[in-house]
C-alpha cells in the first residue's frame, strides 16, 4: 500500500513539460523563410529532411509537427473549401426555402382556424328565422296562459291565436265547434293593414266622444270634428275621399290636441279625463290616417262585416280576407275578452284532436 501511494504523488508532484522542435541540422537550429516558387517550375521541397525532434531537457514528449503547404495543395485546399462553401450556400438556401414554407403552411392554418372558430360562434347564434319562430311561440304561448287585458284589447293576442288556428287548419287539424254570439262579432273590430282601424268612423262617421270633451270648452271643436268625419266617410265609401276634407279633418284634430294639452297644464283637466281625452285624440288621428288606404272603403261598406257560427267559420272567413283582428274601442271590452275565451278553447281543442 505504501509502494502504491508513493507511485501516486510522484506521479501528482510531475509536470508536464512542453514539447521541444528544433532544427540541429540547420545553423543557428532555425527555419530561415522559403522563398515562393512559380507552378511553372519543377517543384522540390525545400528542407525536405527536416524532421522535428523532441527537446533532450527533461519532460513528457509534445505532440504535432512542423507542416509545410506547397503552392498546388493550398489551390486545391481553396478550391475544395470554395466547393464546400457553395454547398452550404445551397443547402443553407434551400433551407430557408422550406421554412419559408413552413410558415406559409402556418399562416393557412392560422387562417383556417379563425374560420372555423368563426362558423362554431355563429351556430350558436340563432337566425332571424329562429328569432322569428321563438317570438311567436312565446306570444302563443302568452295569449293562451291568460295575457294581460290590454294585449287583448290591442287585438296582440287575439291574432297570435288565429295565426297558430291558421297554421293547424294548413296542417289538416280541426277543432271542436265552438259557438260565436252575433253581438259578440259585430263589435269585433278587423284591419288589413296592420296599425290601419278606420273602426272608430263604422256606425256612420257617428263618433263617440269620452265624457270629458262633451264640456262646453270643447261644443265648437266637437261640432266642427263630427261635421268633417260625416263628410269624409260618406266620400270615403263612395271611393271620392278629397284631399281637403282630410286636411281640414287632420287640422280640426290638431287644434282639439292642443286645446286639451292646454287645458292639463294650467290643471283645469284632472289626470284622468286629460288621459281619456288624449287617447280619443289619438285614436281619432289613427283613424284619419286609415282613410288613405284603399281598405278604408270596404270597412265602412262593411264588406268586412263579421258573420259566423263558430270559430271555425270565423278563422276561415278572416284567412279568406286576409283579415286581422284590429284595437278594440272604449265599451267593447267585454266582447273582446269573451271572443278570445272562444279562440282559446278551440286551439286546445285543435292541438288536442291533431296529438291523437
Amino acid at each position: 500500500m505504501r509502494k502504491v501511494l508513493g507511485i501516486l504523488a510522484v506521479l501528482l508532484g510531475a509536470s508536464n513539460a512542453p514539447a521541444q522542435f528544433g532544427a540541429p541540422q540547420l545553423p543557428g537550429g532555425t527555419i530561415p523563410p522559403v522563398p515562393s516558387t512559380h507552378a511553372q517550375t519543377p517543384y522540390y521541397v525545400p528542407y525536405g529532411d527536416v524532421r522535428p525532434v523532441y527537446s533532450t531537457f527533461g519532460g513528457y514528449p509534445g505532440y504535432g509537427g512542423v507542416y509545410f503547404e506547397n503552392p498546388i495543395g493550398s489551390t486545391l485546399n481553396g478550391t475544395a473549401n470554395l466547393v464546400s462553401a457553395y454547398g452550404q450556400y445551397s443547402k443553407d438556401y434551400q433551407q430557408g426555402r422550406l421554412l419559408n414554407q413552413d410558415v406559409e403552411r402556418s399562416k393557412l392554418a392560422t387562417r383556417r382556424a379563425f374560420i372555423e372558430q368563426q362558423q362554431w360562434e355563429q351556430s350558436l347564434q340563432p337566425t332571424a328565422e329562429d328569432i322569428r319562430r321563438q317570438r311567436m311561440e312565446l306570444d302563443l304561448r302568452r295569449a293562451m296562459n291568460d295575457p294581460p287585458i290590454n294585449e287583448i284589447l290591442s287585438g296582440l293576442s287575439l291574432n297570435s291565436l288565429l295565426t297558430n288556428i291558421e297554421s293547424l287548419h294548413n296542417k289538416g287539424g280541426y277543432g271542436p265547434t265552438v259557438p260565436l254570439n252575433p253581438e259578440t262579432l259585430r263589435h269585433i273590430n278587423v284591419t288589413v293593414t296592420a296599425g290601419s282601424n278606420v273602426a272608430m268612423f263604422k256606425d256612420g262617421g257617428k263618433l263617440r266622444f269620452p265624457f270629458v270633451l262633451r264640456d262646453t270648452p270643447f261644443d265648437k271643436d266637437r261640432e266642427q270634428i263630427q261635421d268633417l268625419v260625416f263628410k269624409a266617410v260618406k266620400e270615403t265609401q263612395a271611393d271620392e275621399l278629397s284631399p281637403a276634407t282630410l286636411r281640414g279633418l287632420k287640422a280640426t284634430t290638431s287644434a282639439l290636441n292642443d286645446k286639451v294639452e292646454s287645458m292639463g297644464r294650467s290643471q283645469d283637466l284632472n289626470i284622468p279625463d286629460l288621459i281619456k281625452a288624449q287617447r280619443f285624440v289619438t285614436d281619432l288621428r289613427a283613424a284619419t290616417s286609415a282613410l288613405e288606404s284603399g281598405n278604408a272603403t270596404n270597412s265602412l261598406n262593411r264588406k268586412w262585416q263579421l258573420e259566423a257560427r263558430s270559430v271555425g267559420d270565423l278563422v276561415l272567413f278572416m284567412r279568406n280576407n286576409g283579415l286581422r283582428f284590429a284595437p278594440a274601442l272604449p265599451g267593447e271590452e267585454s266582447f273582446y275578452r269573451s271572443l278570445h275565451s272562444s279562440l282559446v278553447t278551440y286551439n286546445y281543442g285543435t292541438m288536442q284532436a291533431m296529438r291523437r
